[in-house]
């Protein structure tokens, strides 16, 4: 049996350190996922607190919108309907 020669042991050894990086950069820890996750989490906590403000400001300029400009209007037709046009 012959030996290996050199160029072929370091060739062997290109190929396995080649598919141990490509296992390792494959390769997802506990903690990795625990980080991700809590990431995810911030993330979906965050979003809900900036739809629950969304939310509070619609709602105030809808009241700013009754109160300011649409009930004014409708008290002033009822008004004009009531006293009609004597001057």
């Amino acid at each position: 049996m012959d030996e290996p020669t050199l160029a072929e042991m370091i060739r062997a050894l290109q190929a396995d350190v080649t598919r141990m990086r490509a296992e390792q950069s494959m390769y997802v820890t506990k903690e990795i996922m625990d980080l991700k996750l809590a990431a995810l989490a911030k993330d979906h906590l965050d979003l809900e607190n900036a739809v629950t403000a969304d939310r509070a400001r619609l709602a105030s300029v809808n009241r700013w919108l009754w109160s300011g400009v649409v009930a004014p209007v409708i008290v002033g037709i009822i008004l004009y309907v009531l006293i009609g046009k004597q001057p």
